[in-house]
């Protein structure tokens, strides 16, 4: 997966953009100094976990840092047409109620533009391409391109040059010290974000990595990480899921497919290949039927990612309890 914005959202949207403008764009801000540049973080609330599946933004925040300090900051709750499933509003604590009144992402989308894709900015998130794939599709769906820039994430980050005992937003910023209040809406998390990267920044300077060019090398391919590669897994002989009405892959443990038909989360205990026992929060998305196991798939809330469980790995499971 490239560092531009368009090539980022292939994952959950349509093939690369691999244009000429969009390298040459990042290519002429390799050579600035990380300090000459403004950074706009993004963070995202969604109804669901897919945006090939129709979730839509429910909530939109960008806060922009450059010379260290917060000058200025867009946020918003969105419209997004369609119902927040149960199992978001548990997270982001957004109802539909909400954002009825809200405005829709085609109304945002302009001034959305005129920070994202302003010269010289770089992008950041933490799990950045699950952001700017909603935003990608979004900005498409009201007949924009979405911007070239550059983009940073600060969990690649995490991950290549540290060594946290989780990397998922909180626990990084609790364990640089930064205040965590009001974790899982768009606007705390994109400042929470802000506040990672410049500590990563001001680190990372010290040990010679000065320049965007440094910066992108160092975290290296966005879609690497230990453990099953999602973009690499073979195609399912069978996948299911929740919205057909027969399950066609038997077998399934009756909680897993309570949970997809609900929308729910499970909490499992998960022992991965190492051998090494987890317990874990998923938001199931679909079973996938391989020729050597069948796989949950999901987000999990302790990698902030989404994932791929054996179910013949998952110990215990119990579907978590959703107030609304």
């Amino acid at each position: 997966m490239s560092e531009i914005f368009g090539e980022l959202a292939s994952t959950e949207s349509e093939s690369s953009m691999g244009t000429a403008r969009s390298r040459n764009k990042v290519g002429s801000a390799e050579s600035l100094s990380l300090r000459q540049l403004t950074y706009a973080v993004i963070d995202v609330e969604t109804t669901g976990l897919s945006v090939r599946m129709g979730d839509r933004i429910c909530e939109v925040a960008v806060v922009v840092g450059r010379g260290g300090a917060i000058v200025d900051q867009l946020q918003s709750l969105v419209n997004p047409g369609r119902p927040i499933s149960r199992g978001a509003a548990a997270v982001n604590r957004i109802s539909d109620r909400m954002v009825q009144d809200a405005p829709t992402f085609r109304k945002l989308a302009p001034d959305l533009l005129k920070i994202l894709g302003a010269e010289n900015t770089v992008l950041v998130g933490h799990n950045s391409a699950f952001d700017i794939s909603f935003i990608s599709t979004e900005l498409r769906q009201a007949g924009y391109e979405p911007p070239n820039n550059p983009v940073i994430d600060t969990l690649a980050l995490a991950r290549r040059c540290y060594t946290f005992t989780s990397n998922s937003l909180g626990n990084v910023a609790q364990s640089l010290g930064i205040h965590t209040s009001g974790l899982h809406r768009a606007l705390a998390d994109a400042t929470i974000t802000w506040h990672v990267l410049k500590r990563f920044l001001w680190d990372l300077e010290a040990r010679g990595i000065t320049t965007l060019g440094d910066m992108l090398a160092e975290q290296g391919s966005l879609t690497s990480h230990k453990g099953w590669n999602l973009d690499r897994m073979p195609k399912p002989l069978m996948e299911w899921d929740g919205t057909q009405p027969f399950c066609p892959i038997q077998g399934l443990p009756p909680l897993v497919e309570q949970a997809m038909r609900a929308h729910t989360p499970l909490r499992i205990r998960y022992t991965g290949s190492d051998g090494k026992t987890t317990v874990r929060v998923v938001q199931p998305r679909k079973v996938t039927l391989h020729s050597q196991a069948t796989f949950l798939v999901g987000f999990c809330q302790l990698r902030q990612e989404e994932r791929a469980f054996r179910l013949d790995r998952i110990v215990e499971m119990r579907v978590e309890t959703v107030i609304v």
